[in-house]
Parts: structure tokens; sequence; C-alpha cells
């Protein structure tokens, strides 16, 4: 790797994120008997390869919880998806006792479609910052209701679009203001939204465990404002976009549905139009491109309700940049690779820039500003170039991926701007597997396996295949006590993990 350009622009820690003492559970060394209960949960989290620094960021927060019907009955093999925002497509399976896991999954709040047989329903739910968030969601037997929409005069509004469960449905409503759905999953907080030319765009959480005997009738939608914006210039493709979030978290008897302004794509000739948004509170407008800084970097506006309201950015490689060349293991350029710049602390990251969103209130879904992810594409010179000027001081470091068909990922902690790495890529070690050895445990519980937060299928319960070889963090759960926690494992081919049933597991 050759030394840095001469830019100094370095990324300092944030200080005080040491994680606390977890408390210790005392267990009998005789006892022969895994403690704790329910299953097994083993949580493997890619640290990478012995030719790069073992990193990968820390999302900060895990969700536990069930998926089970309005009598409290467990529903086993139900899917559970994130959808949209930096962890669109996250997954999880429900097990034999209805429980779910994610284990790593950034605070805030997320949008999870559920899936269960011939059933499928979204449900919107807040990550705590600290600690284990935990929640049931309920998916309930088809229910059928009519909605009724009123305007900013309380007067019936024909032709709104309202949706339920995220778009799942979607009908018009009629010359009254009403609209009926069938099928729809019953449960206490079923999503209900509404879209309508020139008013706010809102959504509802509605208690429906049972089709209402009357219309379910949603607050007058207020009228909305819009803003028109120009960004002047940015350096090459692809074309930046607009994202807009509340500066405050406003407690209201309904949602705004602030997705809709969420990553904008700007016209050819760098010109947007954002229409509906709310008039009543201050809202932060910022621009983002993988290759360049916003400039201002924010522009907070309250869009007039009575004239449309007129900003514009330019888009600047600023100061600071990562750079390099990405190479195979015979030292050629390769095109194509996907070169990843994301920040280790996204959790500091998105609360120094959305700081609404860490508030209780806030159930608006997590944005993706360039400074938590930037992707781009290896040209024909295995080149690539990322502008970090934007990158807020105090949330620590960035870590950098590379990855390609067959080759092994490729990560490294970045620290300061660098204008000449030289990445090389190995090729891809898929023969690594990891075993657990219980020892003389009598009583074998079922064992989940969890993959980079995700769920890993394996057809021998204490043992999976096909990992690529390097390092790991490896914990092994069950319940609330933790049986086995390696920071940084080595595996490699049949690489075995021990519980020693003399140790102490913690809390």
């Amino acid at each position: 790797m050759d030394g840095p350009s001469q830019t100094t622009h370095t990324f300092e820690e944030e200080p005080g994120s040491q994680e606390k003492t977890p408390a210790v559970a005392t267990v009998d060394p005789s006892e022969y008997r895994l403690p704790g209960e329910g299953p097994v949960q083993v949580e493997l989290r890619y640290l990478g390869g012995q030719q790069e620094e073992r990193i990968a960021p820390k999302q900060g927060g895990r969700l536990e919880g069930f998926v089970k019907t309005p009598a409290q009955e467990p529903l086993a093999g139900a899917r559970l998806v994130i959808m949209g925002g930096p962890q669109d497509g996250w997954s999880a399976v429900t097990r034999g006792d209805g429980s779910f896991l994610f284990p790593n999954i950034l605070p805030g709040a997320h949008f999870f479609q559920l899936e269960h047989k011939s059933m499928k329903a979204l449900r919107v739910h807040r990550v705590k910052p600290i600690s284990t968030t935990r929640r049931s969601f309920i998916l309930g037997p088809p229910i059928s209701f009519s909605v009724l929409v009123r305007d900013s005069k309380n007067e019936a509004l024909p032709g709104a679009q309202v949706f339920v469960d995220g778009g799942l449905q979607q009908e018009e409503t009629d010359e009254d203001g009403r609209v009926w759905f069938h099928g729809v999953a019953s449960g206490p907080r079923v999503l209900v939204g509404v879209r309508a030319d020139g008013l706010v765009p809102v959504r509802q959480e509605l208690n429906l465990y049972a089709s209402p005997q009357k219309d379910v009738e949603l607050p007058p939608l207020r009228k909305g404002g819009v803003l028109r914006g120009h960004v002047k210039s940015w350096p090459g493709s692809p074309l930046p976009v607009i994202t807009v979030a509340p500066r405050t978290a406003a407690i209201q008897p309904y949602q705004v549905i602030w997705e809709t302004w969420q990553a904008v794509e700007v016209s050819s000739d760098g010109h947007f139009l954002l229409k509906d948004l709310p008039t009543n509170q201050l809202m932060d407008v910022r621009v983002f491109h993988p290759g360049g800084v916003g400039e201002p970097r924010v522009r907070a506006v309250r869009p007039d309700p009575r004239a449309s309201t007129t900003i514009s950015f330019i888009v600047k490689q600023g100061v600071g940049k990562v750079a390099g060349k990405v190479k195979d293991a015979d030292g050629f350029f390769l095109r194509g690779a996907q070169v990843v710049l994301e920040s280790a602390n996204p959790v500091a990251l998105l609360k120094t820039l959305y700081p609404a969103l860490s508030h209780a209130p806030s159930l608006s879904r997590l944005p993706m500003p360039a400074a938590l992810r930037r992707e781009v594409s290896t040209n024909s010179n295995g080149a690539f170039t990322f502008a970090v000027g934007d990158h807020p001081k105090g949330t620590g470091a960035l870590v950098l991926t590379v990855t390609a068909p067959g080759h092994q990922p490729f990560r490294q902690s970045i620290k300061r701007a660098y204008e000449k790495l030289e990445i090389q890529l190995w090729p891809e070690n898929r023969a690594a597997s990891l075993q657990l050895d219980f020892g003389k445990t009598s009583d074998l519980p079922p064992v989940e396996w969890f993959l980079d937060g995700a769920s890993a299928k394996t057809t021998k319960a204490l043992q999976l295949d096909a990992l690529l070889a390097g390092y790991y963090e490896v914990t092994v759960r069950r319940g609330d006590l933790v049986l086995i926690h390696e920071p940084e494992f080595s595996i490699g081919r049949r690489t075995h993990v021990k519980w020693d049933n003399a140790a102490t597991p913690t809390r």
C-alpha cells in the first residue's frame, strides 16, 4: 500500500464507546447440561481474511421477539425482511416457538415485511441503541374494512391513493372519499397510508384485530408545500440524490411518510422538484454523491404553503479522498470490482446527521447519507475514488470493503485520507467450516446459525460449512446466557470451537 497524499484528513474515534462488562451468572462445573433456556443461537460476523485488517462496521442494535397469532400461538417459519433503509433486504426466519433474532441491526425505525404461508403484512418498529429491543409482531386472520379520507377542509376526498401494509394493497377513494380493502392480515399495528396531490402523505398504525363495524377514519390531510432546487455541478456519474429528513421530532396523530423524499435522483441537468412536503416543521435537505461533498452540507427549510421554495447546491470533490486501484492475484487490474466505503460507527454518524431520528416519537425510516455508505465499481484501470470531506468529526473511522466474484473479500480500516491505495484480491476459499463442541452434553437443544445478521442454513446441527476462510467474531448464546464469545477467531478447514462447562457464561 502506498503512503497517503499530502491531505491529512483524519477520522477521530468516538470517545466513551467502550462496552460495559456483562453481568455474571455462575454455573456448577460438574453440571453437563447446557445452561439457559431455548435453542442455541450461533452468531458469526465476518471480520476479514488473512490479508486484511479484521474490522467491520458496528451496527449497535439487537432485535429479538416473536411472530404470533392474536391468540398468542407461535408462527414457525415466518420470514421477516427489512424493507428500505441502510439494511434493506436483511432477513430472519422464526423458529419453532415463533421467535426471531436480528443480532446486528442499526438503532432507529425499520419496516419489516412479514410473510407466513399466504399471508403478508408490513409492520414498523423502533430499535433501541442500547441493550436488546424486544417485540412481538401479530399476524392475524384476514379482515375487511373501509377507509374514509378527508381533505384539509375536513371534506370527503375522492381520488386519493390509499395503501395498506406499505403498498401490498392499494386502492383509490370514490366520490365519497371511501375505499374498501379485503384480505388484510389483522393485528394491533396495521399500517394504512394515503397520498393525494397537494396534500402531505401520511400513514397511521391502526388497532385492527377484527373487521370494524364502521369506516376507519384518518385525520384530515394537510396542505403540502413545494421545494424546487438545482444541483449546479457534480464530479461525474452517477447523478446526485436529494434526501429530506425532519430536523425535530413532532408528536402528531399520524406519521409523515418521509421516505417519499429520500434518495430522490436529480434530472440530468441537476434540477429537482419535491412536492407535498409538510409546512409545519423545519426539515433538513442534503445532497449526496459518492465522489463529492455537497455545499452547503445542509439547508434548513420550512416550505411555504402559498408558494414554492427554491434552493441550490454544488457538489465538490472537497478536501480529502480515498482513492486507489484493485488488482487480482496475478497483478492484473480488476474492472467492475465493487468498492464500498462506509462508516465504522453508523450509530454515531446517523445520530450526528439526524438527531431528530434518535427521539422516541420518530418512526421515520433511516435514510442513507453518502457519509454512511458510498459504493462505486472500479474502472478499466481498476481505479476507484471516494470523497470523504463530509465525514462528521467524532464519529469514528471508515471501513473499506472490496468484493469481486470468485475472490476473497478485502476489508480495511480507513482512519485518514489516502490517494494511492494498492489492493490485491485473492482467490475465494470457501473450504472453511466451524463445528461446535459441547463435550458430554446430555440434552442438546436445537441450534440456530446466523452469519452477518442473516439466518444461515445447514444440514448439520453442530456444523456450518462453506465459510470463507478468515477471522470471525463468534458468539454462542442460549437464552440470555453467552456460552462462548470469541471476538477474533480464525476459522479454516474443520475448525472447532469448544464450550468449557467449567467456564462462567455471561448474561
